[in-house]
């Protein structure tokens, strides 16, 4: 699963320079999650939320656009 998640966000990144990924949703409380995702995407801080409704949030942005 990891993996997966990995691949999808370099596909996402691809050239630009990221300094920080914000993790939502479910696995915030995944200390073992988040610290392989920081340790397999060298150099970019992975941050857990402590806002429990982003995913929401950025659904309700992008459907008032």
């Amino acid at each position: 699963m990891i993996a997966c998640q990995i691949e999808n966000i370099r596909l996402v990144m691809g050239e630009s320079i990221i300094c920080r990924i914000y993790v939502d949703g479910g696995f915030v409380d995944n200390e073992l999650f988040l610290n392989i995702m920081e340790r397999m995407l060298d150099g970019v801080e992975v941050i857990s939320s402590e806002e429990g409704s982003g995913s929401a949030i950025g659904a309700l942005i992008v459907l008032k656009k």
